[in-house]
C-alpha cells in the first residue's frame, strides 16, 4: 500500500557560532534523499559587568587612580564615583541580557590603609531602574579619615535577564507551554526574560595618599 508521512528535526544549540547547516538524509528502500539545508546563526550572547571607580572632582578619566603613581593627595573627605555599565555582547539587532539595578551588588574594600568609603548614595530611581547592554549607573559614596597611603577595591555583581529559552519537549503541536520553565520570568518591552546565574565585575582599585605632616623636631 502507498504510505505517506513527515519527518521533522529537532535541533539543540550548544554553542555560538556564525553559521551552522543542518539537514537529514531519507532512506527508504535503499536509495537516499538529501533534505534541504538550513542554517541558523547564534550570536555571542554571554552576559557582563564592569565597575569603574573615580574620584569626582576630577571627574572621568581623569579621577580613575588605578595605580600608586596616579594617587589623588587627599585633603579631607573626597567625594568618590562608581560607574557601573552593562558590557555583555548583543546580536545584530542590539538585544542581550537585562540587569535590574536592584539586582546588582556594589561591593568596596579597603586593602590599604585604614580609610574606608562610606555613605552609599544610590539614584532614586534604583528599584525600578533596568540596565540594558552599553546602559551605565553612577553610585557615590565618601571616602574618609586617609591617612598616608590608601587602596580600595571594588566589584560588583548582579543577576542578568536574557530572553526566555523555549524547552519544548512537544515542539510540533502549536503550542509553547514548556517555554518558560527556566528562571521566573520578567516581562521587559513586551518581551518575557528569564533570570540567569549570577555574574561578577573584575575587580577597580583607586588609590589616595596624605602629604606628610612637616619635620619638626617635635615628637
Amino acid at each position: 500500500h502507498e504510505a505517506g508521512w513527515s519527518a521533522y528535526v529537532q535541533a539543540k544549540r550548544v554553542k555560538a557560532t556564525d553559521r551552522h547547516e543542518n539537514r537529514f538524509t531519507e532512506t527508504v528502500n535503499g536509495k537516499d534523499t538529501p533534505s534541504n539545508v538550513v542554517w541558523t546563526r547564534t550570536p555571542e550572547l554571554t552576559p557582563s559587568l564592569s565597575i569603574e571607580k573615580w574620584d569626582t572632582a576630577s571627574g572621568w578619566p581623569n579621577g580613575d587612580r588605578d595605580n600608586k603613581e596616579d594617587a589623588l593627595t587627599v585633603n579631607g573627605d573626597t567625594d568618590i564615583t562608581f560607574t557601573i555599565t552593562n558590557t555583555s555582547k548583543t546580536d545584530e539587532a542590539g538585544v542581550g541580557a537585562i540587569y535590574r539595578a536592584k539586582d546588582l551588588k556594589l561591593e568596596d574594600s579597603t586593602i590599604v590603609g585604614d580609610a574606608h568609603v562610606t555613605d552609599l548614595k544610590y539614584p532614586k530611581d534604583w528599584d525600578t531602574l533596568l540596565l540594558k547592554p552599553g546602559d551605565s549607573v553612577n553610585v557615590t559614596g565618601t571616602l574618609k579619615n586617609v591617612s598616608g597611603e590608601h587602596t580600595d577595591r571594588a566589584k560588583v555583581s548582579g543577576t542578568p535577564l536574557m530572553e526566555c529559552p523555549v524547552d519544548d519537549e512537544t515542539p510540533f503541536d502549536g503550542s509553547d507551554a514548556d517555554a518558560d520553565k527556566d528562571g521566573t520570568p520578567v516581562t521587559i518591552d513586551g518581551t518575557r526574560y528569564c533570570t540567569q546565574p549570577a555574574v561578577e565585575s573584575a575587580t577597580d582599585d583607586w588609590n589616595g595618599t596624605t602629604v606628610p605632616l612637616a619635620q619638626t623636631g617635635s615628637a
